[in-house]
């Protein structure tokens, strides 16, 4: 589930799921927002802040290393706790080339928190991101 709230030009987003079959089975959640500013009447730059939370089941899953993976990998065993996974920071450029393209560009960066980050399988903590899109609005 999920939901979006928009006021006072900010728009904060939240959201969270819970695997409940295959995979992980673990809940996770996050958490948005963003505030578009009309540079001009064709650009718009979007600065959005976000975090994930996840529950330890997840966290276990992707950043854990059990008795028996540590045996085998020669990694020291490690246990995930429950908390704050990530912290995000992105800028998003949208150029409206036309009433229906646009040009958007996203650039940013994920960085990991809480004890996840001490992960012997995490070899960069902070991670880049960069996204270039042309997109088409129908009328």
């Amino acid at each position: 589930m999920f939901t979006t709230i928009r006021t006072h030009g900010f728009i904060a987003t939240a959201g969270a799921v819970k695997v409940v079959s295959g995979g992980t089975r673990g809940l996770v959640a996050d958490a948005s927002l963003a505030y578009p500013v009309h540079a001009t009447s064709r650009i718009t730059l979007t600065p959005i802040i976000g975090t994930t939370w996840a529950d330890r089941t997840y966290n276990d899953h992707y950043f854990g290393i059990t008795p028996t993976e540590a045996l085998a990998s020669g990694r020291s065993q490690f246990s995930a706790r429950a908390g704050f996974k990530d912290v995000t920071g992105m800028l998003t450029i949208a150029y409206r080339l036309t009433d229906h393209l646009t040009l958007s560009a996203t650039g940013g960066a994920t960085a990991l928190v809480g004890n996840v980050r001490n992960s012997p399988l995490v070899d960069q903590k902070t991670q880049p991101t960069g996204i270039l899109a042309l997109s088409y609005r129908f009328r």
